[in-house]
């Protein structure tokens, strides 16, 4: 999240109200609501405000977890309009009316910057240490406890494609890295 790029691309944090626990189905159903549209290159990054917290298991066992710091609340990163915020607004988990929710609120930069200092570098995208062979576990979305292979990783889009057996056939699937879980 460099404040400089942002800036030359006209790019503006908002906050978008969205059901509780619904955040990264609203952030799959924007991407494909804008897919193959000219608001494609309008949507930045997304950024769901998370605290990792180690947690013992039932087994005694140390888990990182990870804890929405303000659930029900997505930052999106994007060059608002009306009518990209007309296209987009149906998204299912999106809240509309009420409480001054009608249209994202933009974040002011000392609300960033104090985000990010109470975040410290967990704001910052943590390096993915998965390569070519690597099995995963998914955790989000509709292939959930799905394990398979990592078959490709992409550093730039920080994205990863996965085969797991569906009905007894590889299916292959491209996630981002914070939808799989090394096992």
């Amino acid at each position: 999240m460099e404040q400089q790029s942002e800036e030359k691309k006209g790019y503006r944090w908002y906050i978008i109200n969205t059901i509780s626990n619904y955040e990264k189905k609203v952030i799959e159903g924007i991407k494909a609501k804008i897919k193959g549209t000219p608001f494609e290159d309008d949507i930045g990054e997304f950024f769901i405000p998370e605290v990792r917290e180690e947690r013992k298991t039932p087994d005694g066992k140390k888990k990182l977890v990870r804890r929405k710091m303000m659930p029900g609340y997505l930052l999106v990163q994007m060059r608002y309009s009306d009518d990209l915020w007309a296209h987009i607004r149906n998204v299912t988990g999106i809240m509309r009316g009420g409480r001054g929710f009608n249209k994202p609120i933009p974040v002011k930069e000392d609300e960033l910057a104090n985000l990010r200092r109470r975040l410290g570098e967990k704001m910052e995208v943590p390096k993915i240490e998965l390569q070519k062979g690597d099995k995963v576990r998914v955790i989000s979305g509709p292939f959930v406890d799905f394990v398979g292979v990592v078959e490709d990783v992409n550093e730039a889009q920080r994205k990863l494609k996965v085969t797991v057996e569906v009905f007894g056939r590889p299916t292959y699937l491209e996630v981002s890295y914070d939808e799989v879980e090394k096992v």
